[in-house]
């Protein structure tokens, strides 16, 4: 049943001020309070013949005259109650008498005594039958039972003339009492070896029987090995027997395949002079001092990234009807790949090379990334670098003076390229960012940058990730030897050695002391001119992964050019 809740406070109206929205008597509040009250005045019960559902709880209810339980199951539980002042049920139930009671079902606690009591459904009651007739099981009485068809799972056998036990309490008994078989040491009692568990085999039991054992070669597992053989003396003629081979003095003087004895060998080894080249590892001891040592033959030596050696090849692959300002290019390290970056059309090109590191074999793969779609707008396109397992791209924009970061999902696969939406800004080295290189383990970036003529230093500390790299405040001015209008600066394998273009075709080569850090390179006086290969200003320039090639690409005209 419902109780009413009263939902506005009238009496606050009164105290508010003039004005105030609250102030107001609402027709919604009036609705809502008369709705509560019809609520809870229809769930209530009438004072006059109510009627209940579900459960309902009276306490301490005083009926006079007759009260009727009809209507489907009723059930009445008096606990703890009196009736003509006798305890029903509770802790301390009382002894009463009944007249005339009759029940099919019920519980009673205590004690029901009345000479009229009658329970007359035994069967429905307990499924006992009628006990008046029936009657009671108060002794049982055996004779002539068959011990094995009494079975009892907790019956536990004792040694006892008065009690019959079960096959299984008997089998249980002998077990715990006697629990093995004391051995008879010469083994008379008709004991099969056959059928004695090896758990009862020990070997130490075994070992005392050592003499009276017969164990031939074909019943041991595996066989026998030299290893599993100590303590053997043999005699001469049984060692020049091995496994049914009889071998002479002259046989085992020979080694396998070879026709002549083991000092003949080692004669031929040792002469008073050799013909052709001999080389010789480790120390060279001799007994005297006369010896003469003469230098029969010699390798010549390659000193690769030796600019001031370089030819040119005369190859080269012209890319003009692509794009017509082409700035940069990068290789596949196995030198089966070849990527051109174009600043008159802001793409990056794919060509195959049919001979690795040969560009008079490349071909366009028909395939190009556009910097000016994809999430980003790059509007001059001047460097690239791939990641040295080809799925990571990172770009340099002149105009936008920031490196972009790419990822490829197939490796040096341009068509599967997409935007990163990483970019590092260099504004506070360089305006316009004008070349890239990287170390080859990702975690340092190096910047040429046009307008100081400077090679700026990052760190990244997660490699190939731009989002971590910073500046280490760490830079190379170039000025002072190469000049102002420097293109490209590109170092060796192991970060030794660096390599910066200048824009009048000339190459100067510093060193560093330090792998891969600016701050101890110099100038080496070391250079090489490449005008006479270069039709017009060069534009950029790279290695072969191993310094033996040199590529560089021609401002003006756009053909590459392998030296």
């Amino acid at each position: 049943m419902t109780n009413y809740v009263k939902f506005t406070n009238f009496t606050v109206k009164d105290s508010l001020p003039t004005g105030d929205t609250n102030k107001v008597i609402r027709g919604a509040e009036f609705d809502t309070e008369f709705d509560a009250i019809a609520t809870a005045v229809a769930t209530k019960s009438n004072s006059a013949s109510p009627t209940f559902t579900g459960t309902a709880t009276f306490d301490g209810i005083t009926a006079t005259g007759t009260v009727n339980f009809t209507g489907g199951s009723v059930t009445t539980n008096i606990d703890g109650g009196t009736i003509d002042g006798v305890t029903i049920g509770g802790s301390s139930a009382g002894a009463g008498t009944f007249s005339s009671l009759t029940a099919t079902t019920g519980t009673f606690s205590g004690a029901v005594t009345g000479s009229n009591l009658n329970v007359s459904n035994w069967d429905t009651a307990y499924g006992w039958g009628d006990h008046g007739v029936e009657g009671y099981l108060t002794s049982v009485t055996f004779s002539d039972i068959d011990a094995g068809a009494v079975t009892l799972s907790t019956e536990t056998f004792v040694n006892s003339d008065t009690q019959i036990p079960t096959n299984a309490a008997v089998r249980n008994w002998v077990l715990t009492t006697y629990p093995t078989i004391v051995e008879l040491n010469d083994l008379t009692a008709n004991v099969t070896w056959a059928t004695v568990p090896d758990a009862y085999i020990s070997e130490s039991s075994v070992t005392q029987h050592e003499a009276a054992l017969s164990i031939s070669t074909s019943q041991l597992a595996g066989g026998l090995s030299l290893s599993d053989i100590t303590d053997v003396t043999a005699t001469a003629s049984e060692v020049n027997t091995l496994d049914g081979i009889t071998a002479t003095t002259a046989e085992l003087n020979y080694t396998d395949g070879v026709t002549s004895n083991i000092q003949t060998q080692l004669d031929s080894k040792v002469g008073t002079s050799h013909t052709g080249d001999v080389d010789i590892t480790g120390e060279l001891l001799v007994d005297s001092y006369n010896e003469t040592f003469k230098k029969v033959s010699s390798a010549a030596s390659t000193n690769y990234y030796d600019i001031a050696n370089g030819s040119y090849d005369s190859k080269v692959v012209n890319i003009l009807s692509l794009d017509g300002m082409v700035r940069d290019v990068f290789f596949k390290p196995d030198g089966t790949k070849m990527y051109f970056a174009g600043a008159g059309n802001d793409r990056v090109y794919q060509y195959s090379l049919s001979t690795a590191w040969d560009i008079s074999t490349a071909s366009y793969d028909s395939v190009y990334l556009s910097t000016l779609s994809g999430g980003v707008t790059l509007y001059q396109v001047t460097s690239l670098f791939f990641k040295s397992d080809g799925t990571k791209l990172f770009i340099s924009d002149y105009l936008g003076d920031a490196i972009y970061q790419y990822t490829l999902t197939t490796a040096w696969d341009l068509s599967t390229a997409s935007y990163d939406s990483v970019s590092l800004t260099v504004t506070s080295q360089d305006g316009n960012p004008n070349h890239l290189d990287f170390k080859p383990d990702g975690t340092k970036l190096y910047l040429l940058g046009t307008n100081n003529d400077t090679i700026f230093q990052y760190s990244m500390t997660t490699a190939w990730d731009l989002s971590t790299a910073s500046y280490d405040s760490v830079s190379l001015d170039v000025t002072s030897t190469s000049g102002s209008s420097t293109t490209s600066a590109v170092f060796n394998n192991d970060g030794t050695k660096l390599f910066v273009l200048r824009a009048v075709d000339v190459i100067d080569q510093y060193s560093l002391t330090t792998a891969y850090d600016l701050t101890t390179a110099s100038y080496d006086s070391v250079t090489f001119d490449v005008d006479s290969t270069v039709a017009g200003n060069a534009a950029t320039i790279r290695f072969k992964d191993d310094g033996a090639k040199l590529y560089v690409i021609g401002l003006t005209n756009n053909t590459e050019n392998k030296i």
